[in-house]
């Protein structure tokens, strides 16, 4: 018999050294080149949304995710007043929110939120923060390094990191050994082929399978997992390049940043494993068929769980920056703004504002007011009246949050802030409009105290009712808001209450004027109550039957002369 051949590989120990060293040579270069493209494409963004109105794509379970570090906070913090959420959907703060969102990371836009939540009732605090927002509108070459840092943390709206941090349920697992055993055998067998043998060949090969379908499988079945630690790797690397900017007049957020990276140092230099794209290249290769991609996965999963309150740290001082720097592109973009002058308790319950308008409106028109009692609003539909509360209402918020009111003038109290506006019915717990509304009226009166004012403003209220009852209720809930320690804004139809509520409410009204058929509005805030009488002119000019016309005006006049209805 002949004798067998053996498996010859003729392999050259300094070609492949040097195969491998150009590799890392080609590696940094494309790496030196994708990151100056990066930087030339991310500054190009940043300069291009700076003061202009945001164009963020949203779905609705964005405001879910986006809710998390607000969510977080309340069960670990006593506040003094939050924005709840009828007052947040009645004034439409959702879009007040998506206006100012110029924030460049998903941090960001949960401090944006948490921001618009939470009320501040210290000016000490406020003008911090206002310190930190001028310093960002003015420093434009500081602000843009920052920017292009948080830029590459970038956003994560698929899964929730502040879930996934605050979970006690997220060590490690023990697959890291198995991870390891495989990745070993593999080196083992590679090295083996230099002895020229068919058994580390058949080695090779099995264990180069196994491992590039283990890492496939688990990187497919454990990808949102994943994801949100590369997602808190990238937050970790970008506290990393915060500091060496060492910008001293964020010196306050250094301070934690670097507290906190003293610990996740570990984290920051695994993470370029985990960060790094597939590519053709020697740190792919170690991803995949070493396993090392899952084996650093698994190690900063224990890092994670360790150090948490670290992460959680430094996700909210980068996320408060990225707010900050999101506020002030807000403010450059503005019509016009001033920052608010607040009041301590001790000068009264006020409200004083010239010019101001309503952030959402193009074109807007400003309206002034200037009181320290409550206003009764009536006029006829469209006129402008519940666009008045809003604005008002929105304001109160923008003022104690980022320190910015949409007005020309705007001098107030601490407020807090609570409207009963856009409600309806709740068919998911069966409540029909009025119960709604009852309620919604409930929590402002059950909120009452003498420590800080309530702001609150109430539109058609207990419409929900017959017109009897409305009016004896709503005058007698509205008297008592008055009576407390309270300023209320009301918008009312029923025009008994401008008489019924005179000694304790100021009127005001808005209106509309009918020229040629044409119905013109000046959306204006005028002293006194309503005396339009449009509602039954507007009939005519939609079409309506001249007998229906001529038949209301004849029971308008007799109610007015006899304060009875005509039977008919």
């Amino acid at each position: 018999m002949g004798q067998q051949p053996v498996y010859d590989f003729n392999i050259n120990i300094k070609f492949v050294g040097l195969v491998i060293l150009g590799i890392l040579l080609v590696d940094f270069l494309i790496n030196l080149v994708r990151r100056a493209k990066t930087y030339k494409s991310n500054k190009k963004v940043i300069n291009n949304i700076w003061g202009k109105e945001p164009k963020k794509k949203y779905i609705d379970s964005d405001f879910v995710l986006l809710a998390d570090f607000f969510r977080y906070k309340m069960k670990t913090n006593n506040f003094i007043h939050v924005i709840d959420d009828i007052t947040w959907n009645d004034i439409d703060m959702k879009n007040v929110f998506i206006r100012i969102n110029n924030c460049l990371s998903t941090l960001g836009e949960n401090l944006l939120y948490y921001v618009l939540k939470t009320p501040i009732f210290n000016k000490e605090d406020l003008n911090k923060r206002d310190e930190y927002i001028e310093f960002f509108a003015k420093n434009k070459e500081k602000r843009v390094k920052l920017q292009n840092i948080i830029i590459n943390i970038g956003e994560e709206r698929n899964e929730s990191i502040i879930n996934y941090l605050s979970n006690g349920q997220n060590k490690g697992s023990k697959r890291i050994l198995a991870y390891i055993v495989l990745s070993a055998v593999f080196v083992i067998s590679l090295i083996g082929l230099m002895f020229k043998s068919e058994i580390f060949l058949y080695i090779f090969l099995s264990s180069a399978i196994i491992n590039v379908i283990v890492y496939y499988k688990t990187s497919e079945k454990r990808k949102g997992k994943i994801e949100v630690v590369k997602y808190i790797s990238k937050i970790v690397l970008g506290s990393k390049e915060i500091l060496k900017l060492n910008y001293d007049e964020i010196h306050e957020y250094n301070l934690k940043l670097k507290k906190a990276f003293k610990n996740l140092k570990n984290i920051h230099w695994k993470s370029s494993v985990l960060l790094k794209p597939l590519d053709l290249d020697l740190l792919s290769f170690l991803k995949v068929f070493l396993l090392f991609e899952l084996i650093v996965y698994e190690d900063i999963i224990n890092h994670i769980y360790k150090y948490k309150e670290e992460i959680m740290e430094t996700y909210e001082t980068i996320g408060y920056i990225d707010a900050l720097i999101s506020i002030a592109s807000y403010r450059e973009g503005l019509q016009y703004y001033v920052k608010p002058e607040l009041l301590d308790t001790n000068q009264g319950v006020i409200i004083d504002c010239e010019d101001i308008y309503h952030p959402l409106i193009k074109n807007p028109i400003g309206n002034s007011i200037s009181t320290d009692e409550s206003i009764l609003i009536t006029g006829s539909n469209a006129t402008g009246k519940s666009t008045f509360l809003k604005t008002l209402a929105i304001n109160s918020i923008l003022a104690q949050t980022i320190y910015t009111s949409t007005a020309r003038k705007y001098r107030s109290s601490f407020f807090r802030t609570y409207t009963s506006m856009a409600l309806r019915d709740d068919l998911f717990n069966n409540e029909s409009y009025f119960i709604v509304e009852i309620k919604s009226l409930k929590r402002i009166l059950k909120d009452l105290n003498n420590d800080i004012p309530i702001l609150c403003f109430i539109d058609e209220i207990l419409r929900g009712t017959n017109t009897i009852e409305r009016i004896a209720a709503s005058s007698q809930v509205l008297k008592h808001l008055n009576n407390q320690n309270a300023l209320c804004f009301a918008a009312t139809h029923d025009i008994e209450l401008t008489d019924i509520l005179k000694n304790h409410y100021v009127n005001y009204h808005f209106q509309e004027k009918i020229v040629d058929n044409e119905i013109i509005f000046d959306y204006k805030l005028h002293k006194g109550k309503t005396k339009s009488r449009n509602a039954i002119k507007l009939l005519e000019i939609m079409g309506y039957e001249k007998k229906i016309i001529d038949s209301a005006l004849l029971s308008i006049d007799k109610y007015i002369n006899e304060n009875k209805w005509i039977i008919i």
